[in-house]
């Protein structure tokens, strides 16, 4: 009809679709109100993943998402972690980190009908719901500044059954993988599926030897110790070496596979080889001072490589230089230990043209003054007795390679050790 308005158009469209608001605008506060909810089940049509056109399996469970508006935490006592307190947790930080890196796919948080009705500043009423397990991972989302969890609701008799799941799964169902497969995964991430190592250092969760948050460096040496001998990763995997034995191992001879399976046999044969003493191994063998051997037993040696000072006395075919000394059947260590604590020190030995001058030099004692500094407990006979001799075979081993030992053992006065005054006018 002629009468008729004519339809709105362009910013009068816009402009009166806010005609409603005329008389204000009221904004209600949140408010929560007893209300009985009944859980049931039901058929409903979902999109579900089908290979070759049909369903891998049975449907074994379905998770929601749900705003956070409408979830709180259960009561304390219901709650595992009821005293989990994000500015008291160290780890908090790199924990939402790699939260976020997981985008939707984070945890699924078990949760009941609370039997209450929350009322959200848009006027609608909806069901609230009670978490109870993994209070970190809502802490963590809220930080975030998420607006839903992912949830689902198990069929339970009373929520003393996720309790005792919840406690479950942080004992008796929890294995940690090793430090091994933390870094054999790395590798893997890395090298076949190209992720970078900031990427993976944000999932991965603290050290758990010395407790430090993962860096990109820690990755990176991670990666490289899975690239160490299956056998050294095997000791690792075995504890019989420590994860810093193998980084430190890689970091020197990654690469040499020989070496590498010496050095880690080396640290882990008898009582197990502590980090620094290790490290004092690897810096001499990367100095030229001394050389690795295996003897007919399989056991790892250490031996001290010295320029030859004098020309030692011509040995006899078939003789050889006792390897340890021991006090025949009255010591509690046993040769095997006393050789092995032997390569904790560097001695080095002056030549002289008498047996009684030949002398030791001061820096040689450095090792032993460290190891009895060290003492702030009781220390065993059996070890006071492997570091003291110890500390003489190494002193041998040094006197051997200069050519001061004879055939039999014992101190000689090699040809021409010290150099003489010439008599010539």
């Amino acid at each position: 009809m002629a009468n008729d308005p004519s339809p709105a158009t362009g910013i009068n469209k816009i402009l009166g679709g806010f005609q409603r608001f005329a008389g204000g605008i009221e904004a209600r506060p949140t408010e929560v109100v007893e209300h009985e909810h009944v859980v049931s089940q039901a058929a409903v049509t979902i999109q579900a993943t089908h290979i070759n056109g049909e369903l891998p399996g049975e449907v074994a469970g379905i998770d929601f998402w749900i705003p956070l508006i409408q979830l709180q935490l259960a009561p304390s006592e219901d709650l595992l972690n009821s005293r989990y307190d994000p500015k008291e947790d160290p780890d908090f930080e790199p924990y939402t980190a790699a939260l976020k890196a997981m985008g939707d796919h984070v945890p699924a948080l078990p949760v009941i009908p609370a039997n209450r009705d929350v009322t959200l500043p848009d006027g609608t009423t909806k069901p609230l719901y009670l978490i109870y397990d993994q209070p970190y991972v809502y802490y963590a989302l809220k930080d975030l500044k998420r607006t839903r969890a992912r949830v689902y609701i198990p069929v339970v008799p009373h929520p003393g059954a996720i309790l005792l799941s919840a406690m479950g799964h942080e004992g008796q169902m929890r294995r940690e993988p090793s430090i091994l497969e933390i870094c054999r995964a790395a590798r893997r991430l890395k090298e076949y599926y190209g992720y970078t190592v900031e990427e993976i250092a944000e999932q991965q969760a603290a050290n758990r030897e010395d407790k430090t948050r993962p860096s990109p460096q820690q990755v990176y040496n991670q990666i490289n110790v899975a690239g160490l001998p299956e056998s050294v990763q095997d000791l690792l995997h075995r504890k019989r070496i420590l994860w810093t034995h193998a980084r430190d191992l890689a970091e020197a001879f990654l690469g040499d596979d020989h070496l590498c399976e010496q050095c880690a046999q080396l640290a882990s044969q008898g009582k197990r080889m502590t980090v620094e003493e290790f490290g004092f191994v690897l810096k001499r063998l990367k100095d030229k001072l001394s050389h690795l051997e295996s003897d007919e037993a399989g056991v790892v040696h250490e031996v001290g490589l010295r320029p030859t000072l004098a020309i030692p006395a011509p040995a006899e075919k078939g003789t050889q230089v006792p390897d340890t000394t021991t006090y025949d059947r009255t010591m509690v260590a046993r040769p095997a230990l006393i050789q092995r604590e032997a390569t904790r020190f560097t001695v080095i030995v002056i030549p002289a043209d008498k047996p009684e001058q030949v002398a030791i030099a001061p820096g040689s004692f450095k090792e032993l003054r460290e190891w009895l500094d060290g003492r702030r407990t009781n220390t065993t006979i059996r070890d006071t007795e492997a570091v003291l001799l110890g500390f003489l075979q190494a002193v041998r081993q040094s006197a051997r390679t200069s050519g001061i030992l004879n055939p039999q053992g014992t101190l000689a006065a090699p040809i021409d050790a010290v150099p003489r005054e010439s008599t010539a006018s």
